[in-house]
């Protein structure tokens, strides 16, 4: 009886430390997975690593939004006055300067897709403003030329009219000069 006994013993003990290895393995592998841990399957990296991190992307991304709709009703009224009178070109060649080195210094400061990606709404506020902010420089050269043309003609319309006016003026001034140069003068 007494090595039934032994050996029972011995079975439990060598069940306890199966379980008790199990559980370790078991704990292991969970390690392993919250190192690794992707929180969807596949290996699929998360996007966001957090609440902040998802609640920056959005506010950059409505701020990105904003910079671009605020440049749409500037190039709107050019367009429809055909005019960008008021617009100062220096600000625009200052900030398409500032929005391009903005954006150049984010790609350089990374150089995955995965960086590119979390930084896009930056990268997107910045390039896309330059492309707008050229595009009114565009309108700029653009109607300053119609503007230059149109002065041109006014000028020779002007220069026509005065031609015109001159040469009335100097014929009322004959026949005022013909008409009166009787008057005046002393009848003997």
């Amino acid at each position: 009886m007494n090595g039934r006994k032994k050996r029972k013993r011995q079975t439990l003990k060598m069940q306890e430390k199966r379980k008790t290895m199990r559980n370790q393995n078991v704990k292991r592998n969970i390690q392993k997975i919250d190192k690794n841990s992707t929180g969807h399957s596949y290996g699929i990296k998360p996007f966001f690593h957090g609440t902040k991190d998802a609640v920056g992307y959005i506010l950059g991304s409505l701020s990105a939004a904003c910079y671009l709709a605020g440049r749409l009703p500037q190039l709107y009224k050019n367009m429809k006055r055909k005019s960008t009178e008021g617009v100062s070109l220096l600000m625009f060649l200052i900030i398409i300067t500032a929005n391009f080195l903005y954006g150049l210094s984010v790609l350089l400061s990374g150089n995955t897709f995965s960086y590119v990606l979390h930084h896009l709404p930056w990268l997107v506020g910045s390039f896309a403003c330059c492309l707008l902010d050229c595009l009114v420089l565009y309108q700029y050269f653009l109607y300053r030329k119609e503007r230059d043309e149109n002065l041109l003609q006014s000028t020779a319309d002007s220069d026509s009219i005065l031609q015109d006016d001159n040469a009335a003026v100097k014929s009322l001034g004959e026949e005022n000069l013909a008409s009166n140069s009787g008057e005046g003068q002393f009848i003997d």
